[in-house]
């Protein structure tokens, strides 16, 4: 078993934590820039925008339609049109990427912070099986 350099692990575990940013009190977006992901890394955008699909998949989320590349990006829905819903969207640019998790109605719940811990692991993952060398670059927060 390999270990990980601790400057390398602390540099991981930062990024997840500085990559989820608050634009509105129910919303949240993850993103992922170079060089884990973007037109430098599209092997890193596209295990990202893999791993989200099958993770909002396995939880009940609906494609609703879109495509990550689109500039509106992918839409999934979960229980949609019900008090507890909830939306993603995935969005890829040469830039990186963006998982954006939001509550439709109310206040966020059990469910809101589960995908969002769900959708952070994936985010997570991605960074882990990139180049040592992308280590001292952190994800954009927005």
């Amino acid at each position: 078993m390999s270990r990980r350099p601790a400057p390398l692990a602390l540099a991981i575990a930062m990024a997840v934590l500085v990559a989820t940013g608050c634009d509105e009190r129910n919303q949240v977006h993850i993103v992922l820039s170079a060089p884990y992901a973007g037109k430098a890394n599209p092997a890193g955008s596209e295990r990202v925008l893999a791993g989200a699909r099958v993770r909002l998949g396995e939880h009940g989320f609906v494609h609703e339609g879109g495509e990550a590349s689109q500039p509106d990006g992918e839409l999934w829905a979960w229980h949609e049109g019900a008090d507890d819903a909830l939306e993603s969207r995935l969005t890829s640019s040469d830039d990186g990427i963006a998982v954006t998790l939001r509550q439709v109605k109310g206040e966020r719940g059990p469910q809101f912070n589960a995908m969002l811990n769900t959708l952070s692991r994936v985010v997570s993952a991605c960074m882990m099986t990139a180049p040592s060398a992308a280590a001292g670059s952190l994800p954009a927060r927005r």
